[in-house]
């Protein structure tokens, strides 16, 4: 905490500093007063100073968006960036409808860029779809945040996957979760798995083995575990879904009737790896022995 603090006190000098210069100089300092503003906003947020990190967030904006009008070319993704960091806080104190405005905001602007330079951009926009619909997700807005996911899964699934090279594997960890919350029908997983590469499947059905404990959460009722199960059946068929299945089967079975013998039905590597994922069973009890 003592280094952030005199970090603070640097960043504090070379804003004066940058002020002064953007004064004398819009055209070739105002970027930099920004940057700094970003910066400085960071490391207040860092040190719980939210709402100090916010105005400074909100002076960067002002400024981004007058160079983004002069030189939308080159300063668009940059308004963008500080779109996101403002709705990212403004989200973290509760102000959701303004959070939303900002990522709306940003949403377009990649849209934007990604019809320009797709190459390189395209990852930029399934991120934001994938920020976007998980808040309205927590607006109850189901139907939307699905709409903005099938978009996500659009991007990645056309012929072009260069920009998601490296990026594969945390797309089915997102889905997984949106699907968990969102109560996605067999239909809906059978899209995903349908319009994903071939070779990002076994992600999904990793991530599927690590969101066992979901059923187990506080407001998982067991028939939603059970629809759970049924949803994810469509993929019963491909090889890398087996053995999740086999275990997310046996979860669901356990959390009806939370019993060891439920492990005993599985190899001892299954259970080597799903153990961990259950709430502690009751010990089997010992079998008393047969009197002759």
């Amino acid at each position: 905490v003592g280094e952030r603090i005199e970090a603070k006190a640097l960043y504090l000098e070379a804003l004066a500093i940058y002020r002064k210069l953007a004064l004398e100089d819009p055209e070739n300092c105002l970027n930099e007063l920004a940057y700094t503003l970003h910066l400085l906003g960071d490391l207040q947020k860092d040190l719980g100073e939210r709402i100090e990190a916010k105005a400074l967030y909100l002076e960067a904006l002002a400024i981004r968006r007058k160079l983004a009008l002069e030189d939308p070319a080159n300063c668009l993704r940059d308004l963008a960036y500080t779109l996101i960091l403002l709705g990212d806080l403004q989200k973290d104190l509760g102000e959701r409808i303004e959070a939303k405005a900002l990522y709306l905001e940003a949403l377009e602007i990649y849209r934007k860029l990604t019809l320009e330079d797709p190459k390189t951009k395209l990852r930029y926009l399934v991120f934001m779809l994938v920020n976007l619909g998980l808040l309205q997700r927590e607006f109850g807005g189901m139907k939307e945040s699905r709409a903005l996911f099938v978009e996500a899964l659009a991007c990645i699934s056309g012929q072009n996957k260069d920009p998601f090279r490296g990026l594969e594997s945390s797309i089915p960890r997102v889905l997984v979760d949106l699907f968990w919350l969102t109560r996605a029908s067999e239909s809906e997983v059978k899209e995903a798995l349908a319009v994903t590469a071939e070779e990002t499947r076994p992600n999904f059905a990793q991530y599927l083995v690590d969101a066992i404990p979901k059923i187990f959460e506080q407001g998982a009722t067991q028939q939603f575990a059970d629809d759970w199960l049924k949803a994810w059946q469509v993929a019963a068929d491909i090889e890398c879904f087996i053995i999740p299945l086999r275990l997310l089967d046996a979860a669901v079975r356990f959390k009806a009737n939370p019993s060891q013998v439920i492990l005993l039905e599985l190899s001892q590597a299954e259970r080597a790896v799903l153990a961990p994922l259950l709430p502690e069973a009751p010990p089997l009890k010992a079998r008393k022995p047969r009197k002759r």
